[in-house]
């Protein structure tokens, strides 16, 4: 059996590396003969050489469609990624049995991320290649948006076999009524909530987590591309987020803790970080360098007493590694895997981002341990579903 893995390798975000090895890593625990294959969901120029004539047929439609508006832009913009990337795909899974998507995010309004898992998907289905879209996060469905409706096209298609979702609740349930809400397919489309894949990072590297000191000396502040807060719909500006950024250096430096800044391994995060320096001027050694690898990534965490964090996957290792951690909120997602670890408390809403006593919420985290119950049946939960999908194609 070949196995494609759909990730997201080409932009440096080693929360995507985790999203990628760790869902190697489960399908390897289900599938032990099998061989993989990565496809990168949205490939970088490296992929042109082979694909001149429809990336130049691309360009121009996707040109078009910033003269359209409204229903007109998004059909050109559909079939300008359609045209981009479809050859690609038939090439990288027309010798694949099975695809599995390492790309969490189940959003239209983003990334063009509905374009792409519309495109992908209708490949597959012409390839009869079973599908399995693992540990999404659901975005809220807006019957008004042509990318909403075309993201319902994409996972309906008849290939796709078992979503299921990192969210909660409330997110299933959209799932459920939207998403895979189609009278050809919603009854073989089966859905679940688990755990991210992410929490496997210790089994599949081999590494140790963190004892509780209930004690902190130094803080990691996770930083964020200063439009991050905007791009996602919240009336948030970047003199916001660098007040934010200042408002905690502040407190901590008061309270006598040592911190250093970091980021996830983007370049627009670590442009954000050297800006806060620059801005704040305050010392180039309070932020750290990009890691390089995962392993990097969860021993500089390791480092720290607790962790202000701002991206998705730097919570979801805290919390995986035992590490305290409080997070301002940009998308649902972040708020939903608060909830789902029985740490509500432990968010910044949007609205509070300035006034939050950061201080206060950090010293509340570090003297609650997570429940390791609630955490092994999230891991639980992640690799049963890799064990249904396998029962369910074969």
């Amino acid at each position: 059996m070949k196995i494609a893995i759909v990730a997201i390798s080409a932009i440096n975000n080693i929360g995507e590396d985790l999203l990628l090895e760790n869902t190697k890593f489960l399908s390897q625990k289900i599938f032990s003969s099998a061989d993989f294959k990565l496809v990168e969901i949205a490939p970088d120029k490296k992929h042109e050489k082979g694909y001149r004539l429809n990336n130049y047929i691309a360009d121009r439609i996707n040109a078009l469609s910033h003269h359209c508006h409204g229903y007109f832009h998004y059909i050109l913009k559909k079939w300008s990624i359609y045209t981009r990337y479809s050859s690609y795909y038939k090439n990288s899974i027309k010798d694949t049995d099975v695809i599995i998507y390492a790309f969490g995010m189940l959003k239209y309004s983003t990334q063009d991320a509905n374009y792409l898992l519309y495109t992908l998907n209708f490949i597959a289905e012409k390839l009869n290649i079973p599908v399995f879209m693992n540990a999404m996060s659901i975005q809220k469905y807006d019957p008004a948006d042509f990318r909403a409706k075309n993201l319902i096209e994409a996972c309906t298609k008849k290939c796709v076999r078992m979503i299921t979702t990192r969210d909660g609740a409330e997110e299933l349930d959209e799932l459920n009524r939207f998403y895979c809400k189609n009278i050809d397919t919603e009854s073989s489309i089966s859905t679940s909530i688990v755990g991210d894949v992410a929490l496997w990072t210790p089994e599949a590297f081999h590494l140790p987590r963190k004892a509780n000191t209930q004690k902190i000396k130094t803080v990691g502040i996770n930083v964020i591309n200063l439009k991050q807060f905007q791009i996602y719909g919240n009336n948030i500006t970047e003199k916001d987020i660098i007040t934010f950024y200042k408002n905690i250096i502040s407190s901590l430096t008061q309270k006598g803790y040592d911190y250093y800044l970091f980021c996830n391994g983007m370049n627009v995060d670590y442009d954000a970080g050297k800006f806060i320096i620059e801005a704040l001027h305050l010392p180039k050694d309070k932020l750290l360098n990009i890691v390089k690898t995962i392993h990097e990534y969860v021993q500089m965490l390791c480092n720290f007493d607790c962790v202000i964090a701002a991206r998705l996957h730097a919570s979801i290792i805290c919390y995986t590694f035992n590490i305290p951690v409080i997070s301002p909120v940009w998308d649902n997602k972040i708020r939903a895997f608060y909830k789902k670890i029985n740490r509500p408390m432990s968010i910044i809403e949007p609205d509070d981002l300035l006034r939050a006593d950061i201080i206060n919420m950090l010293e509340e985290a570090v003297l609650h341990p997570y429940e390791e119950t609630l955490f092994e049946e999230l891991k639980t939960s992640t690799l049963q579903s890799f064990k249904d999908f396998a029962q369910m194609i074969h």
